[in-house]
């Protein structure tokens, strides 16, 4: 997964929709790096 960058239409900027999107966008990959027992020592628990 590549998250350049977050971008939101001008009349919903600074309500941390960008910031909240890139936090689950982490989230997401940091549980699904877990997963597999090669990949932990990526993760920090």
């Amino acid at each position: 997964m590549t998250v350049l960058h977050t971008q939101v239409p001008k009349e919903r900027e600074g309500r941390g929709i960008a910031g909240a999107l890139s936090k689950r966008a982490l989230e997401y990959m940091a549980a699904y790096l877990k997963k597999p027992p090669e990949y932990q020592y990526l993760v920090k628990h």
